[in-house]
């Protein structure tokens, strides 16, 4: 596949795209290197990679001369999108997305078009949308995952629609979680700040509440918080310090037993034991 594509001439997409249902990965490598050289991605993504079975294997992409041909790869479930481009209907229009990643994108301003995906589910937001205000017209898609990492957006904005799961790293939150919408219908929380710009207060304003996941030791006001959530049945701690395993150890006894607690994706009675 690289020689064909580093040789090049006429009928050469033609060849590559006689490897397409191999849909080995070293193959599909090949396929996406050869776009990258490409002077008309456009053409190739219509001619060798729209029928390209990328399972789910998420697909990195930069430039916006890129981000407008993936309408075309019918079989791609799964995209990160780095830098700025303002228009998204090219990505809504997408007949399988199911997850989007969008980085350092500067001049992103307009989430309403994601509503004409009726596939995606996941969507995630990084580094940047320095001029998106607005996150309500997400009450109007499909997204039932919604991350936002260090994006100033009004989090008032959201609106409950089918959201379910809220991945969130946001400064905002370091004195309790009244920035967040009480009439949001959560079932996940995971709240990524680190844990001295942390505050669990008014996490008690979604009742429905199954899974709840922090990065570090939760200190003890947090856990009573918990503690009282009706629907809780697992508790998620990532990069809990070594000198914090006394003050775990503490966490299980005041957690209620019917919620599973787990320390860097293990059982914590496993740890224990």
């Amino acid at each position: 596949v690289r020689t064909a594509a580093m040789v090049g001439g006429e009928g050469v997409r033609e060849r590559l795209a006689e490897f397409v249902p191999l849909a080995e990965t070293r193959v599909i490598d090949e396929l996406l290197r050869a776009w990258q050289r490409s002077e008309d991605p456009e053409s190739y993504a219509c001619q060798v990679l729209a029928d390209v079975a990328f399972g789910d294997r998420s697909l990195e992409v930069r430039g916006w001369h890129r981000v407008r041909c993936l309408v075309h790869l019918h079989r791609l479930t799964s995209v990160v999108c780095y830098g700025d481009f303002s228009l998204l209907e090219p990505l809504a229009h997408m007949p399988a997305l199911r997850r989007l990643e969008l980085v350092q994108n500067e001049l992103l301003r307009n989430l309403s078009p994601l509503a004409a995906s009726t596939t995606l589910h996941t969507l995630h937001l990084r580094s940047g949308c320095g001029f998106l205000r607005d996150l309500s017209p997400l009450a109007g898609t499909t997204v039932e995952e919604l991350g936002l990492h260090l994006v100033t957006a009004d989090l008032r904005t959201l609106r409950p629609g089918r959201l379910r799961r809220l991945v969130i790293n946001d400064p905002r939150l370091r004195d309790g979680l009244d920035p967040l919408p009480a009439d949001l219908d959560l079932r996940e929380l995971v709240l990524d700040n680190p844990p001295r710009s942390r505050n669990l207060r008014g996490v008690e304003r979604w009742p429905r509440l199954e899974r709840v996941a922090l990065r570090g030791t939760p200190r003890p006001e947090d856990v009573s918080r918990l503690a009282g959530l009706p629907a809780l049945r697992r508790l998620d701690l990532d990069h809990v310090p070594p000198g914090d395993r006394a003050a775990v150890g503490d966490l299980l006894a005041a957690v209620p037993p019917h919620v599973e607690v787990h320390v860097g994706g293990t059982a914590l009675p496993t740890l224990r034991s």
